[in-house]
């Protein structure tokens, strides 16, 4: 009995040491800084990996996360939307359409996909994600998280009311933030 009650209470002291050095990760406030995490498991994109600082075009390009999975018809139904809008503004914006799924789901929507349209997605896709999910944890898809060039948090949205206007718009809203901020002289922090 009392190797028992030992063994528990060593398992359970272990059970709590190793949760307390797992790095906990929150969601991340508006106007709070994201850090340059690696983002991993990458599609339709040059590398299988990309850091935020890269994404953003090193602190030039606002980046869009567009939270989805595809079961989501309202998700699904923005992609085309999406696509157009980074070929648009290509050059002030990145797009990044996140979900949780495995490449093995994905890559076979994103192939019909593009089979459908007849063009090739230009919106990079992270797969198997949880990081982004805990920063951006919105529970509703679609749902988008807009980030500054400089890594900073400008806001969540889970409608689907993202155009062009509204792009023009909150990328001047960037630009005079970003200023104001100045974390462009320093961006590799």
């Amino acid at each position: 009995m009392n190797k028992k009650i030992t063994l528990t209470s060593v398992m359970a002291i272990l059970c709590i040491c190793l949760s307390a050095q797992r790095p906990q990760v929150t969601t991340l406030p508006v106007n709070e800084r994201l850090s340059n995490l690696v983002i991993n498991n990458l599609i339709n994109y040059p590398g299988d990996t990309a850091s935020i600082n890269t994404l953003t075009g090193n602190n030039s390009k606002m980046l869009l996360i567009d939270f989805w999975f595809t079961s989501c018809a309202p998700c699904i139904k923005q992609i085309p939307k999406l696509d157009s809008l980074q070929q648009q503004f290509k050059d002030q914006l990145q797009i990044l359409m996140v979900t949780f799924e495995p490449d093995s789901l994905v890559i076979p929507f994103i192939t019909k996909w593009e089979q459908r349209h007849c063009k090739k997605l230009s919106v990079p896709v992270a797969t198997a994600d949880t990081l982004l999910q805990a920063h951006f944890n919105q529970g509703s898809r679609p749902n988008y998280a807009f980030i500054a060039a400089d890594r900073v948090n400008m806001g969540y949205t889970s409608k689907a009311f993202i155009n062009a206007t509204v792009i023009k718009e909150v990328l001047a809203k960037m630009k005079e933030e970003v200023n104001l901020r100045g974390y462009q002289r320093n961006p590799q922090q």
